[in-house]
C-alpha cells in the first residue's frame, strides 16, 4: 500500500500557530493592564465628561440667575439648586459652588490626584 498524499498538521504549522497566539495574548495583556489600559482610559474619559457636564450645568444656571437678577457677578446657587445639579457629588461633600458661582472641589473630597488634575484642566479648582 503506497500512500503519498497524507493530510495533517505539521510540527512547523503547530509552532507557528502557538507563536501567533502568544503574540496576540501579549498584545491583549498590554492593552488591558496598567495606567494606559483601555479600561483606565475609558474611566478617565467618562469622569472628565461627567465633570465637564456638571460644570456646564452650573455655569448655565449661574448665568440664568445673573440675567434674572440683572447682575454680572456675585450670584451663586442655593443649596437646593446645588443638590439638584450636583447630585451625589454635593451630598458626599466632593463638589460645591462657591460664593462667586464657580464650581469647586472641596478640601475633604475623595478625588484622587489624577482626578484633581483633570478637574483643574477643565476649570474646576480646589477650595
Amino acid at each position: 500500500m503506497n500512500i503519498k498524499n497524507e493530510r495533517g498538521i505539521t510540527l512547523t504549522m503547530l509552532i507557528i500557530t502557538i507563536i501567533v497566539m502568544l503574540i496576540i495574548a501579549t498584545v491583549l495583556v498590554y492593552f488591558s493592564v496598567g495606567d494606559n489600559s483601555l479600561m483606565n482610559n475609558a474611566r478617565t474619559a467618562t469622569f472628565k465628561e461627567d465633570m465637564s457636564t456638571l460644570k456646564s450645568k452650573v455655569d448655565d444656571k449661574v448665568i440664568t440667575k445673573q440675567n434674572i437678577e440683572g447682575k454680572t457677578s456675585g450670584v451663586t446657587l442655593t443649596i437646593e439648586e446645588q443638590k439638584e445639579i450636583l447630585g451625589d457629588y454635593y451630598t458626599t461633600g466632593n463638589l460645591k459652588v462657591d460664593d462667586n458661582g464657580n464650581l469647586i472641589y472641596t478640601n475633604n473630597s475623595n478625588f484622587s490626584d489624577s482626578q484633581k488634575e483633570i478637574l483643574e484642566s477643565i476649570g474646576i479648582s480646589g477650595e
